[in-house]
């Protein structure tokens, strides 16, 4: 059984007639690529304009995604801010952690320059983190 959605309507108010279909039950992994997407996102305009200064509807507008879906998953903007920066610490933790197997047998000072390197090229990879937290300890 498919769920047939009401004919669209466009920006000059016609009816579209090409419905959309989807199938019945819980979203896909399209649902997870939303998230993500929604977390760059917020992670990018956060680190462009502070928290304070970024709001839900422009985060959502550039994600593509309906408002709602912020409320839905993360229960405001405060949440949504904690789970984008405990993603990207995650995956920092993660390659640390693959990095400290990797390199289990340097002494002290060898392995601090080897998470040095890893920071540099996280930042690189991540360059809103660092705007983030130079934000961060502004506005603090």
């Amino acid at each position: 059984m498919e769920i047939v959605t009401p004919p669209l309507r466009s920006k000059n108010g016609k009816t579209n007639t090409n419905q959309i279909k989807r199938k019945p039950g819980r979203p896909t992994a399209d649902a997870e690529i939303n998230i993500e997407n929604l977390c760059d996102v917020a992670v990018n305009i956060f680190a462009e304009k502070g928290y304070s200064g970024t709001t839900t509807t422009e985060i959502t507008k550039k994600a593509g995604v309906a408002r709602s879906l912020i409320h839905y998953y993360f229960g405001n903007k405060e949440e949504l801010w904690k789970a984008s920066i405990k993603r990207l610490a995650n995956e920092f933790i993660t390659q640390f952690e693959q990095s400290k197997k990797i390199h289990k047998d340097l002494d002290g000072v060898e392995m601090i320059k080897v998470v040095v390197r890893q920071l540099v090229h996280f930042y690189a990879k991540y360059p809103a983190l660092p705007k983030i937290i130079a934000k961060e300890m502004d506005e603090h």
